[in-house]
Parts: structure tokens; sequence; C-alpha cells
């Protein structure tokens, strides 16, 4: 299991070449890249700027495994889902151009289909959205990861993201379990990844109090990290712990900003240690 994270607040201070030094010094293996936020993603920069980043990034013995694309956390209409679909695919070149394995996804929340409860709706506009996407999925060799993405998503509770998942076909869409979106959606995180089981491949790693989206660090909120690594552990997870954990370190001083996020390195390593024992005694 590889110790990850996303460049969140860091980047915007740092940019990304040094939020990737910053991230080797503090022991970081892979990156969760911000293919989400324009200047980062869009057609604006030449191919040559994501494979030279690619290259800085792997000489620094990182790999870029994950990637966020664009997403809409709010309710809106099917025309906004169509321009954020060329947005998309536009990411997914990008994401292409960087190595990226599994490039990670909200899924799409309608506002007819939530406001009239119509949960048939939904699940049959992001399946036929989401499909739309295999071509290019094939095409770039990437895997689609969907995101937990709390209420009025068909991601929500665990049995209608199996559903949503395996009506897409597994082989190239696959789950990223949002720790925190499973904690105050009412769902115990350990019970979500034992509930989607292998179909889990890549993680967003936050805590918070079980009421709203804090993304601060594993301790600082009310998960049980123990039952989550053992979790991970009880279905084979082979993918990296990735940290989503932004709302932690962006509260310190600045001055104290880079020390904050060795914390956050360290706690990794100590769940990644905990989640290795429980893989040793299950053997």
């Amino acid at each position: 299991m590889k110790l990850s994270t996303n460049l969140a607040r860091l980047v915007e201070k740092y940019g990304v070449r040094g939020t990737v030094d910053l991230c080797a010094e503090n022991g970081f293996q892979a990156i969760d890249y911000p293919a989400h936020v324009p200047e980062y993603y869009t057609s604006n920069q030449p191919d040559s700027f994501y494979t030279e980043l690619r290259k800085f990034t792997e000489d620094k013995g990182i790999t870029l495994d994950q990637a966020h694309l664009p997403f809409a956390s709010a309710l809106h209409n099917e025309d906004f889902f169509e321009r954020m679909y060329e947005k998309i695919v536009e990411s997914l070149h990008t994401c292409h151009l960087l190595g990226v394995k599994y490039a990670v996804t909200h899924p799409c929340k309608v506002h007819h289909f939530a406001r009239d409860g119509d949960y048939d709706g939904l699940f049959n506009y992001n399946v036929e959205y989401f499909k739309r996407l295999r071509p290019y999925l094939e095409e770039y060799g990437i895997c689609l990861a969907i995101e937990n993405a709390g209420k009025y998503s068909v991601s929500e509770k665990p049995e209608s993201f199996c559903k949503t998942l395996d009506e897409l076909g597994n082989d190239k869409y696959v789950a990223c379990v949002d720790t925190g979106h499973f904690n105050f959606s009412g769902v115990l995180p350990q019970d979500g990844i034992r509930a989607m089981g292998s179909r889990v491949k890549c993680l967003h790693v936050h805590d918070n109090d079980g009421t709203k989206d804090m993304h601060i660090i594993p301790s600082q909120g009310n998960i049980d990290w123990e039952e989550t690594m053992k979790a991970l552990a009880d279905i084979g997870y082979e993918g990296n712990l990735s940290f989503e954990a932004a709302g932690f370190y962006k509260k310190f001083p600045e001055p104290l900003n880079k020390t904050a996020f060795s914390l956050t390195a360290d706690m990794g390593r100590y769940l990644i240690s905990r989640f290795e024992y429980y893989c040793n005694i299950t053997k």
C-alpha cells in the first residue's frame, strides 16, 4: 500500500512541482492529481507540459496513480452535466499523458430526479452518461473510479453504488471509497468498504464528525480507523492510502502548513502499518 495524497490547498501556494517536492520530502509515494482544476488539465497547456511533469514526478520516486476529474457536488440540470462531459473527456486525455490508472469522478446529481424522488430515473441517467466514456477509457487504458458522493447520488449507499458499477461493468468502472462521505451519509466506512468488496480500487481518506464534510486527518473526527483498516484488509484491497485531508492543514497558520502536512504523512504511515497488521493476521 503506497502513501498518497491530493494536492489541494498546497498547489495554490507552491505550484504543482513545488508541491511534488513537498510530497517527496515527506515520504509520499503517489499523488492524486488535480485534473479537475482547469489550469492543470485543459488544452491550454501543451501535451509536453504533462509528459514533462510525469517525468519530473517519477524522477522523485512518486507515481501519478489516480486523479480527480471535473465534478459537481451540488444538484444541477442535464444541460450542466452535458457541458461537464466535455470537460471530463478533455481531462481523461490529460490523465492518459500523466500515466494515471484511476480517474475519479462524482456521479451526476440531477435536480429534477432528486426533486421528484425518481431513483430509477437518476440511476438510468448516470448509467447512460458514464457508458459514453467507455471508448475513451479503453483507448487510454484508464478505469473510471466513481466516488460515493452523499445525498441525491446513486453512490450514497453501498447497495445502489454496487448496482451502478455492476451495470456499467467492473472491467472499466470501479469504486473510489471516500471515507468521510460515507461517514456523514450515515454509513460506517468499514461497512461500506465490506459491502463494496473487490469493486474498491482507490480511496479518499479523511475524517469528520459524522454531520458535515470536513476533510480532516484521521483521529480528528469520529471514524473508527482501526475497523476501517481491518475492513480494507478483509476485502483484499490492493490500492493506495490516498488522503484528501486539506481541511486539516489549511486551518493552520501559513508558517505551519508544512508541519501539518508532515503530520498527515505520519498519520498515513501509521494507518498503513495497521492495514499491514490485519493483512498478516488473516493470512
